[in-house]
């Protein structure tokens, strides 16, 4: 079985999907897309640089220990 992926203007969706269920080769399969790569509002990126901030001053007084980089690039 072969994919393909199409974008398709939204005024045309509905008639698009209507048409092509009446093939019986074609099979829907609906995918949710993932928020991690979304667009971030600048709101969102702000809050992770104050979070990330925070996080440097509280290592620097000691309160906390930060994973070293070769560990966090391990995990990927």
């Amino acid at each position: 079985m072969e994919r393909i992926t199409l974008d398709i203007q939204s005024k045309y969706f509905k008639f698009f999907l209507d048409l092509i269920q009446n093939f019986k080769f074609v099979k829907i399969v609906e995918e949710v897309e993932s928020d991690e790569f979304a667009p971030r509002t600048s709101e969102q990126i702000e809050s992770d640089l104050r979070e990330a901030f925070t996080e440097v001053k509280l290592y620097r007084k000691g309160k906390i220990q930060l994973r070293d980089a070769r560990e966090a690039l391990n995990e990927l």
